[in-house]
């Protein structure tokens, strides 16, 4: 998904699949403090405008494994 912020001209991208994002730059933004999200609360994605879907290969069936993948990053940078 990409999107810009009218009030500062910044466009904006991120992946968003089966109703999860992952914004791995929302840190650019000085409302946000997360380097990296996660979530399936699109209200903040939402409040970017002209936004517009790229289509990209993501099986929705193996959301699990990702998540716990992800979890597992996670936790190897935390040491």
């Amino acid at each position: 998904m990409l999107g810009s912020e009218e009030a500062n001209l910044k466009s904006h991208g991120w992946p968003e699949r089966c109703g999860v994002i992952v914004d791995i730059t929302a840190d650019q933004f000085s409302d946000k403090t997360e380097t990296v999200i996660v979530t399936d609360d699109p209200t903040w994605h939402r409040s970017f405008m002209d936004r517009k879907r790229s289509t990209a290969t993501f099986d929705c069936r193996y959301r699990g494994e990702y998540e716990n993948a992800y979890a597992a990053i996670l936790e190897m940078l935390d040491r």
